[in-house]
């Protein structure tokens, strides 16, 4: 009930240890949460703030990632494309792309798994 909620938001606002919530309620987690640990792809990403700032900054994050993803694979694409065409007469240099292209193949993006 709504009072119960009321009296356990005061009471983890005052609450100097840490509480491991499980809960689909945001306004609660605004409330009483003064850090967020979220856990991804086996990471633990620490954040000072309540839920809605914790959203602001993971969406910023992500945002990040994928345009450093996108950027990855461009240059996964020109490193691919120049290996095709892979000049003979420049033996020293094709090895050393060869060795950059195959050094991002297997540079690997970890996905998200988002449930």
């Amino acid at each position: 009930d709504a009072e119960s909620v009321a009296w356990l938001e005061r009471f983890l606002v005052d609450y100097s240890g840490t509480v491991v919530a499980i809960t689909h309620d945001r306004y609660f987690l605004d409330n009483a949460a003064g850090w967020i640990l979220e856990l991804d792809r086996g990471e633990g990403i620490p954040w000072e703030g309540n839920y809605t700032s914790w959203l602001e900054q993971k969406d910023a994050r992500l945002q990040q990632e994928a345009s450093q993803e996108s950027a990855r694979q461009k240059t996964i694409e020109k490193e691919l494309e120049w290996v095709r065409k892979n000049p003979k007469g420049r033996q020293a240099k094709s090895k050393a792309r060869m060795a950059r292209f195959e050094e991002l193949q297997n540079t690997e993006h970890q996905k998200r798994n988002e449930t």
